[in-house]
């Protein structure tokens, strides 16, 4: 973990006018001057799909018996840490109150896998698996492969994947760093990328240069909480900046990367 990462960790007042800054620089939600047809696709389609899907309720019935689960369980962190506990024993419903991915976000992972049908999911920190349900659930053909460095939570998020009968998904208890080599085989197809673990400038940085190098035509990478610190905003530019990003979508909390080699450099902040 990278002190710069802890000393900078943005202020709620500076992350408001990040926000502001933000909100005022990102084109409508509804697609108003968006000329790329994939771009205009992924807003209507994806960002403002409305539909009631059954997943979100099976998905948010297991967050509310998180929430409900009083149970305390010595956590290691193995990333950046919690912006809001720094202690080693907290409760389950804490965990799931202030690090799983929120309702509207994790709909939105749920939205893309179904939209993209990816071959494979790879997501890189299960916590309690939330966002992991999202994802399962939104392609069930995928293959879903999560890593988890912290045992205890590595096991709950098992258990309650198979007692939700999500067959599709595999939770690996093991550090990002040691596993990554072996998450792509040597031909790789269409791939989503959710990256939600480990939230320092180095760490995130190389796990998207390897995605990006590793990664096929058509596949897409997600970082969750690009303004988490300024370590996370400093690699979240970057990536946007990197060649091989083709076109980004910054959402403020996450930013998107797709892998399309024939398209010309774009980056979108949009409304969301």
């Amino acid at each position: 973990m990278e002190k710069a990462d802890i000393q900078k960790m943005i202020h709620p007042t500076g992350l408001m006018i990040a926000w502001m800054r933000y909100f005022f620089a990102a084109r409508h939600r509804k697609g108003h001057g968006v000329h790329s047809p994939f771009v205009f696709d992924f807003i209507t389609s994806v960002l403002r799909d409305n539909t009631r899907y059954d997943a979100y309720g099976i998905t948010e019935k297991y967050r509310k018996s998180l929430l409900k689960n009083r149970s305390r369980i010595a956590v290691t962190d193995f990333g950046a840490g919690s912006r809001v506990d720094h202690t080693r024993m907290r409760s389950v419903a804490h965990i799931a109150r202030h690090t799983a991915v929120n309702r509207k976000f994790g709909r939105l992972l749920y939205r893309i896998a179904q939209h993209y049908k990816p071959e494979r999911i790879i997501e890189l920190g299960t916590s309690l698996g939330i966002g992991t349900h999202y994802l399962a659930l939104g392609n069930p053909d995928a293959a879903v492969i999560s890593i988890e460095a912290d045992p205890v939570l590595a096991a709950i998020a098992s258990e309650n994947l198979l007692n939700h009968r999500i067959m599709n998904t595999r939770v690996i208890h093991d550090t990002f760093d040691h596993v990554l080599p072996s998450l792509l085989p040597s031909s790789p197809g269409k791939t989503f990328v959710f990256i939600d673990g480990n939230h320092s400038k180095s760490a995130t940085l190389k796990y998207a240069d390897f995605f990006l190098s590793s990664l096929p035509d058509d596949s897409l990478i997600v970082l969750d909480d690009i303004n988490w610190s300024e370590g996370m905003r400093l690699a979240w530019k970057e990536i946007r900046g990197n060649k091989k990003s083709a076109l980004t979508v910054d959402l403020f909390r996450m930013g998107i990367v797709f892998l399309k080699r024939d398209f010309f450099k774009e980056n979108y902040r949009i409304r969301f």
